[in-house]
């Protein structure tokens, strides 16, 4: 999943799903490892998975195939948004088109911002 653009659709069965930005671990993780700040560690590998929305419900079941319906024009994967990106990568995603979760255009925002 770390390599799924950011916008990319995808279809499960019946299911319809966006990728929306990375599914990042938290200091809980950290507490649960006993190990003082490895969910920093882990999320600067980049081996993050990604958190979808739902554009159309529906049943899926273990093994059905993933396809991928829709492929946004930039090149901002999962991994890129958890180990930093430039601000020339973002303005790319912010001119995509692609509809971006409101955390992912602030953070897009503020990287441009800064140049």
């Amino acid at each position: 999943m770390s390599g799924a653009l950011i916008g990319e659709v995808w279809r499960i069965a019946d299911v319809l799903l966006a990728v929306r930005m990375p599914r990042t671990p938290c200091e809980n993780l950290s507490l649960r490892m006993n190990f003082d700040r490895f969910h920093v560690r882990f999320n600067a590998t980049g081996r993050v998975g990604a958190l979808l929305k739902v554009l159309s419900p529906g049943t899926v079941a273990a093994g059905d195939p993933i396809t991928v319906e829709d492929r946004p024009d930039h090149d901002i994967t999962v991994a890129d948004l958890a180990t930093g990106v430039d601000a020339g990568q973002m303005q790319r995603l912010l001119d995509s088109g692609v509809p971006l979760a409101r955390s992912v255009r602030a953070k897009a925002q503020r990287v441009v911002a800064r140049g």
